[in-house]
């Protein structure tokens, strides 16, 4: 998943990026909208592009990894 921290969430922002065909699960958290992409060496750029010209203020973008741990869990639906 990818996190992306703007200055300020615009209105009507959200609704605009989960309208991307590449964005899945959307969630926001203060000013960082978290979601999933299918290919982010390709998506990234373009969701960064999209989000300047809806009038976000982009200041960071962040690449959120799973531990294996986390994976195991998941995968295998145990509890920690």
């Amino acid at each position: 998943s990818v996190s992306v921290q703007l200055k300020e969430i615009p209105p009507g922002l959200m609704d605009k990026v989960q309208a991307l065909g590449y964005v899945k699960n959307l969630a926001a958290s203060g000013t960082t909208l978290t979601m999933n992409v299918a290919a982010p060496e390709q998506d990234n750029p373009a969701l960064v592009r999209e989000l300047v010209s809806l009038g976000a203020d982009v200041q960071f973008v962040y690449e959120n990894k799973h531990s294996l741990e986390e994976v195991y869990f998941k995968v295998t639906g145990a509890a920690k």
